[in-house]
This record gives structure tokens, sequence and C-alpha cells, in this order.
């Protein structure tokens, strides 16, 4: 992989995957390629995310966040993706298997093309208004006609291997972040966690994030004063630092054969939203032959129903 094509930006705020998630990437590219941002809040990291591309000079900057652990080829599938993004889309985004959600969905990695990220570090908004910083500065830019794609292609696993500190947190957040979601959870959590305390200590979090009254924030220290008393309350200790080799990537691999494909669901979209997808994945160009190759596969299995 060209050394002037790419970099990978991992964020972490102490997270405990986050040497397998730095030994994974490695794996993948050069180690001079691979820069760690650790500021908080989040919006201080991701200016720094977004400083760090720009000086770079390099084409694409893949973000990560250091709760997801990428499975083999991934860095390399993902360029492959952003490259056939359009000239004037800033960013994409894949999917991962998110533990807690029990679902594939968009989490903790993006592909960032470096021309547009001086516009987007003045769209990030200020320390600790929006619960979704970084998604707000998307919004900002679309509106500014750099727009974002969601893709697809699966690169790993979220939310696996982590302190019970960091998922109190995040259920704490997801309370007040993914209110849709609540019930789901709950359902999810209640019938995991006999066997796996890592579902425990959510169902505490989501507890404590609905029954607060303040303002959630994704910034880590506010939690971890609330994090510990629930972990003495449940009678749980904090879990130690796993060692590099424990995480690896046939660990990913297997838990996203045993999790399963993506479920299909084509009954919500439209032909005319499954063309547009495949316009902004393919361009112009080399929509027109895909199209046409369509025309011809449909025509065929039309030719051989007729006549058998």
């Amino acid at each position: 992989m060209p050394s002037d094509q790419l970099i990978v930006v991992i964020r972490t705020i102490q997270e405990r995957t986050f040497d397998a998630c730095k030994a994974l990437v490695v794996k993948q590219i050069p180690e001079q390629l691979v820069y760690v941002v650790s500021e908080q809040p989040f919006e201080a990291a991701l200016r720094c995310c977004y400083q760090i591309g720009i000086d770079s000079g390099v084409k694409w900057m893949m973000t990560l966040d250091a709760d997801v652990l990428l499975r083999e080829g991934a860095v390399e599938a993902f360029l492959s993706e952003a490259e056939r993004l359009p000239p004037y889309y800033l960013q994409m985004e894949g999917l991962v298997f998110d533990k807690f959600m029990g679902i594939y969905r968009k989490a903790g990695h993006r592909m960032y093309r470096t021309q547009y990220l001086s516009k987007a570090l003045q769209c990030i908004p200020p320390e600790r208004v929006e619960i979704r910083p970084e998604y707000a500065t998307l919004q900002k830019m679309e509106a500014l006609g750099f727009p974002s794609m969601e893709i697809q292609t699966v690169f790993g696993i979220h939310d696996y291997e982590q302190y019970y500190v960091d998922i109190y947190r995040k259920a704490f957040v997801h309370a007040n972040k993914h209110s849709e979601w609540i019930t789901h959870l709950i359902e999810r959590w209640k019938a995991q966690a006999s066997h796996d305390f890592d579902y425990l200590i959510a169902l505490r979090g989501l507890y404590d994030g609905l029954m607060s009254l303040t303002q959630a924030c994704i910034d880590r220290r506010d939690y971890i004063e609330g994090a510990h008393r629930a972990l003495e309350e449940l009678g749980i200790r904090e879990k130690t630092a796993p060692t590099v080799e424990q995480i690896d990537f046939l660990l990913v691999k297997s838990i996203l054969n045993q999790v399963g494909p993506i479920p299909l669901d084509t009954s919500k979209i439209t032909p005319v939203q499954r063309l547009k997808n495949q316009y902004q994945r393919l361009g112009l160009f080399r929509l027109i032959p895909y199209l046409f190759g369509a025309i011809l596969s449909r025509a065929g299995e039309q030719l051989k129903t007729s006549v058998t």
C-alpha cells in the first residue's frame, strides 16, 4: 500500500482493547502510518484527528475507535471502497457487528477524504453541546455540498472485550442517545445478563441513564464515579487487561461467523432508492454498463423460463 495514500488514526480513551485494536491495524499497514489520539472530550479528539489528516499529505484518513476490532483485510477493503466515491464526497462508513445492539451497524470507523478536512474542522460543534459531535459535523458538511456515504461492507466487531466502566458509560449514553432502542436493549440484555456480566453492567448503566435528569455527553470522565459505584453495589470486580495474543483475527472471524451475515431486508428499498445507491457507489460511467448487464441478465432469466 503506497505510503502517500492512507493513514489510520486510532482514537482511544483507555479502552481495554486499545493494544489489540492497534495490533490488528499494524498487521495490515506499516506502523509509521498509524497515529493515536487520546484527547478528551470527543470534540477535542475530532479536531486533533482532522488536523493530523490535514498535515499528513495523504489522500485518505481512516479513523478508528479503539473499541473496534478489525477483521483481516479490512483496511485494504475499506480503501478500495473509498476510491469509488464521487470526488465531492467527504467520507464513507461501513458496518461492524455491535455486541450490545446485537446488529450490524455504523460505529467507530470512517474513511475521510483529507482534502476537505480543513472545511470540516470549522464545522465541529462546541464542546458538550451535541451528543453526537461527529454526526453533527458531517451534517453541516453535507449542507455545504460534501456528503457522506454508507456502505454495507462489514469491517469488524464493536464493543467486545471492553472494561465494565466503559460499558456502563455507553449504556448510560444509550438511554439518551438511542431512546428508540430501549425496549429492544432491555430484552436483549436481560436475556444475556445471567451468563455475561457485560450485560448486567449495561442494564445498570441504562437504568442510571434513564433516571438521570442531567444532559448526557460522551466524555468518559463524567461516568467513572457512577460506574465504580455500580460495580461495588453489584459485587463485580473490574476486568484485568488482556494480552494482545488473546484478541486476534481468529477471534473477530469466529464472532462474525457466529452472528452470521447481514440480514437482507429489501422490503423498504424502492427501485428508485436502489438505483440511487448504485449510482452513489459506482458513479455514472460505471453505472451505465452495470445497468446494461442487469437488463441482459434479467432477459436471459426470462428466456430460460419461457423454454422450460
